[in-house]
């Protein structure tokens, strides 16, 4: 018996490895989550496939500090917002004093201006912004403001 189990045992776990590494990779939906772009490169990149919903603001405002709680607000909606809801649109930020040439392809250079916000829809061309590029041009900054822009903008249910 003993030479039996001894046979058994590593059979049944060559065939147990075998089919795991034979089975395709689980997917798992990206979790959303609010981005710096470093490049406009980057930020048409994300075009290709999303409405991106992007934040331009002055160096050292990056989201989370004090003086961005509305936007800290915002990211933390869409990260609890779900995958499925949110599909298809990317939020993300742009220090303008560090890459003032995406500030004015996004037609918002002027500092004394910002936080300003733009949506670039999806399939648009770096040469069709600034003319393409829908900016938020509402009074209040708030998140409400924000999520309801964003929403009446592109397909997204952020927040529901």
């Amino acid at each position: 018996m003993k030479n039996l189990a001894a046979g058994f045992l590593p059979r049944l776990v060559a065939v147990a490895l075998l089919v795991l590494a034979s089975s395709p990779p689980t997917v798992t939906a990206e979790k959303p989550s609010c981005r710096e772009f470093g490049s406009g490169k980057e930020l048409m990149k994300a075009a290709n496939t999303s409405d991106v919903f992007v934040m331009v603001t002055k160096e050292g405002e990056k989201p989370g500090e004090v003086d961005n709680k509305e936007w800290s607000s915002l990211c933390e909606g869409y990260t609890a917002t779900s995958s499925q809801k949110m599909k298809g649109l990317v939020i993300g930020y742009v220090l303008g004093k560090k890459h003032p040439n995406i500030a004015k392809k996004l037609g918002v250079e002027d500092d004394d201006e910002w936080p300003s916000f733009v949506i670039v829809k999806k399939g648009t061309k770096g040469k069709e912004l600034p003319e393409n590029g829908i900016k938020y041009t509402g009074e209040g900054k708030e998140t409400k403001d924000l999520a309801e822009f964003i929403m009446n903008e592109t397909p997204s249910k952020f927040g529901q």
